[in-house]
C-alpha cells in the first residue's frame, strides 16, 4: 500500500520506508493503474513528481508550491511566504484549492495555526472554539418554547409569486443563534423557518459556522446596534464560491435572485405580525435585502413599517438603497445612521460605488486581495472600529 509523509511525498504505507520512485500510481497486476488521486485527494503527476492542487502546482519533494499564493493568510512570518504549504505546518489542515488553508482541528475563525491557540474569553474567535464543545447543538432543530417554528420543507421556485417561498427552506437557511448563559458564548441551536426579532444576513464566502458564531455576534454587538441581545436568527446565504456568489450579487442589483424572493416572502410574513424586527445585512446580504424589499413592493406588498435595517460593508450604493427602503417604509437603526463602511473596504467603496474620494479608492484597491484571506485580515470583515476582540 501507499502512504505519504507530512508534506505529501508518497512512501510505503506499511513501514513508511522511502520508495525508489516517489510515485502514487502502481499496478495491481502489473498493468493496471489504480488511481491518480492521493495526498488530500489531489491529482498526482507522477512523471514530474508533482501534485496538482487545483489553483497551483505543488512539489512534495521540497514541500513548496511552484508559484506564488496571491492571498496572505494570518499574521506570522510564515504567512508572507507565498510558496509554503499550509505555512510549513502541514499536519494542521489541508489546502483544497491551492489558495486557502482549511484547518482540520478547528472550525473557520479559530486561528490556531497562526496564533498557537484559540483566544480566551473576550476574543470573538473563542466563540468559534466553543463549536467543538457544543457540536450536539449544531445539527439539531430549535427546541420548543423559543418563539420560532421548526423548519418546514417548502419549495422555493424561481417564480414571481410569494406563495411558495414562505419559510427558510430553500436558497436561504435560518438558524437560531443563542448565547449560552454559562459560557457567554453563542451557540447554533438548529434550524428555524421564520425570522426573529434580530437577524443577521451574511455576505459571500461565509459558511454557516463563521457567519453564525464569528461574524454575527460582532455585527450585532451592543455598541453597533445600541441594544443588548441574547439571541438572533442567522439568515444564511450558503456560499457557492466567489464566482457564483458574485454573480448572485449582480443579479440582485438588477433583478431578483431566489434568495431575494425567499426573503421577500419572509419580510411580508414577519411584518404582518405587527412587531418590530431588525435585519443587519453584511456585504452581499445588503444586495439580497434591497432586492427583497423591491420584490415585495413590486408584487403589491404593503409598507414594511415594522422592519428596521443596518447595512455593513454594503455591496450596493447606499444613496439608492435608502430611497428603496424609504419608499417601503423601512427604517434604519443603530449607530452611524444604520450604515458602516470602512475606509479601505473595496466592496462598498468600489463595487457599491459609495465614494469618489481618490484616497479611499486607492486604499481599497490596495487592500482588495485581503478579501479572500483569513477572517479578520480584511477591513470588510467587521464593522468600523471592530475586530476579533470586539467593538470599541
Amino acid at each position: 500500500s501507499k502512504g505519504y509523509d507530512a508534506f505529501g511525498k508518497p512512501r510505503n504505507g506499511d513501514d513508511w520506508s522511502k520508495l525508489d520512485k516517489p510515485a502514487l500510481q502502481f499496478e495491481s497486476d502489473g498493468s493496471v493503474d489504480i488511481t491518480k488521486r492521493g495526498f488530500t485527494d489531489h491529482e498526482h503527476l507522477d512523471a514530474f513528481e508533482l501534485i496538482h492542487m487545483n489553483g497551483r502546482m505543488y512539489d512534495f519533494n521540497n514541500g513548496r508550491f511552484l508559484s506564488v499564493d496571491p492571498f496572505i493568510q494570518g499574521t506570522t512570518s510564515q504567512a508572507i511566504n507565498p510558496y509554503s504549504y499550509i505555512q510549513n505546518n502541514p499536519l494542521s489542515g489541508t489546502d483544497p484549492t491551492g489558495y486557502a488553508i482549511r484547518e482540520l482541528s478547528e472550525p473557520y475563525g479559530c486561528n490556531t495555526t497562526f496564533s498557537g491557540g484559540c483566544a480566551q474569553d473576550g476574543n470573538i474567535f473563542s466563540q468559534a472554539a466553543a463549536i467543538r464543545n457544543h457540536a450536539a447543538n449544531s445539527n439539531g432543530r430549535a427546541p420548543s418554547g423559543l418563539g420560532v417554528r421548526k423548519s418546514g420543507t417548502g419549495d422555493v421556485s424561481d417564480t414571481e409569486s410569494q406563495e411558495h417561498v414562505n419559510n427558510c427552506s430553500g436558497a436561504l437557511q435560518c438558524y437560531l443563534i443563542e448565547k449560552n448563559p454559562e459560557t457567554g458564548l453563542f451557540e447554533n441551536k438548529g434550524t428555524v423557518d421564520e425570522l426573529g426579532e434580530f437577524n443577521f444576513l451574511n455576505g459571500i464566502l461565509n459558511d454557516e459556522r463563521s457567519a453564525g458564531l464569528v461574524l454575527g455576534p460582532v455585527h450585532l454587538d451592543k455598541k453597533i446596534i445600541e441594544e443588548s441581545i441574547d439571541s438572533f436568527v442567522l439568515v444564511h446565504n450558503p456560499t457557492e464560491g466567489i464566482v457564483k456568489d458574485g454573480l448572485e450579487t449582480f443579479r440582485d442589483k438588477f433583478g431578483h435572485s431566489k434568495a431575494a424572493k425567499q426573503l421577500s416572502a419572509l419580510l411580508n410574513e414577519t411584518n404582518a405580525k405587527g412587531k418590530t424586527f431588525n435585519i443587519v445585512a453584511h456585504s452581499q446580504g445588503s444586495a439580497i435585502l434591497k432586492s427583497a424589499v423591491k420584490h415585495h413592493m413590486k408584487n403589491g406588498g404593503g409598507q414594511l413599517s415594522n422592519l428596521r435595517v443596518r447595512l455593513h460593508g454594503p455591496a450596493i450604493n447606499v444613496a439608492l438603497g435608502r430611497k428603496t427602503f424609504k419608499k417601503a417604509g423601512v427604517r434604519f437603526f443603530g449607530r452611524n445612521g444604520g450604515i458602516d463602511i470602512n475606509s479601505g473596504d473595496a466592496v462598498p467603496n468600489i463595487i457599491g460605488g459609495n465614494t469618489l474620494n481618490p484616497f479611499r479608492i486607492l486604499k481599497s484597491l490596495f487592500l482588495a486581495p485581503t478579501l479572500s484571506g483569513k477572517i479578520g485580515n480584511s477591513p470588510h470583515t467587521f464593522p468600523v472600529g471592530c475586530n476579533e476582540q470586539g467593538c470599541k
